[in-house]
């Protein structure tokens, strides 16, 4: 299964969880999968107030080195 990367703002993060929210309750079916949605959003919205972390090439391993200068991770 392949899955597309969506970058959303903020705003439009908290509108989901809004939208998730309200119908909590009237989809008692999948009450679970929203719940966790739910979670999942808080903690995309968490990460908007973190820095990003940057990593010193010195203590990079040969590998984690490869895939930041290529982008991809070496296979093997």
């Amino acid at each position: 299964m392949q899955t597309k990367s969506c970058n959303l703002t903020k705003s439009e993060i908290k509108h989901l969880i809004i939208h998730y929210g309200a119908n909590l309750y009237n989809n008692y079916k999948d009450f679970d999968s929203d719940i966790e949605r739910i979670n999942y959003l808080n903690k995309r919205i968490k990460t908007f107030s973190e820095s990003e972390k940057v990593e010193d090439k010195a203590t990079m391993t040969n590998s984690e080195k490869a895939a930041d200068s290529t982008g991809v991770w070496p296979n093997g």
